[in-house]
């Protein structure tokens, strides 16, 4: 199951709108003719939603159940959407400001739930600075930070959410002595979840009948961000 989040936030962290785009990917290795029956808790949560053509549609129609006889190998079994309820596994908290000569930059990133067995990791925040920019100062207490000198943009990479503290980054811009604007720049999130569905969708059994052996049955689950986005 994979997730990705798409999500806007407002100046004062206010959740302006999200999206989660949802697939759910099979693999598949048995021999004879199986026939499986896979179902969901809260199906209904599921908007949208595309079939493999091999899935049974008006069963599901009727149940909400997925049932089907798969092909070999690996497939898209079905994709969906969910509006409006998903479970944020990270906050994001960025302020820039600009002024005449200078500017402060300083961002804030946590996690909401943090547990040693759901590590959050890949996390990348983008920050896109005033063309206008001479040079920066900025410094963080986790991970590595890069600024394009033509682009004016910073790439902080914090790579895994760390457990005992919690990541910050703040310093001072250099600006023009003239400088104006009312820029304010979108800040972009980049991160993934192993073992976490944002929408709170889960798999509530999977029923195989038509063979007579025993397979093994396993099911894994991925969050991560798609357009992710802060606006300061």
């Amino acid at each position: 199951m994979i997730e990705q989040i798409d999500a806007t936030f407002g100046p004062n962290n206010n959740l302006l709108h999200s999206t989660i785009y949802g697939d759910i990917k099979a693999n598949c290795r048995l021999s004879g003719m199986p026939d499986l029956t896979l179902s969901f808790t809260k199906p209904s949560l599921m908007g949208d939603v595309s079939l493999h053509r091999c899935v049974r549609i008006n069963r599901y129609q009727r149940e909400k159940i997925i049932s089907f006889v798969p092909p070999d190998g690996s497939f898209k079994l079905l994709s969906y959407r969910v509006n409006g309820n998903t479970n944020m596994p990270i906050y994001v908290r960025p302020t820039i400001d600009y002024g005449p000569n200078s500017g402060r930059v300083r961002v804030v990133v946590g996690a909401k739930n943090l547990r040693k067995d759901l590590p959050i990791t890949d996390v990348t925040i983008i920050i896109p600075l005033t063309r206008k920019l001479l040079s920066s100062n900025l410094t963080t207490n986790s991970g590595r930070v890069r600024v394009d000198a033509k682009s004016k943009v910073v790439r902080w990479e914090i790579g895994r959410m760390p457990m005992d503290k919690t990541p910050m980054l703040e310093g001072s811009l250099s600006l023009p002595a003239d400088f104006k604007s009312d820029e304010r720049p979108t800040v972009r999130a980049e991160f993934q979840m192993k073992m976490f569905c944002a929408s709170g969708l889960k798999v509530d059994g999977l029923a195989i009948r038509g063979v007579k052996y025993k397979p093994f049955k396993g099911v894994r689950s991925l969050t991560q961000a798609g357009r992710f986005q802060l606006r300061t």
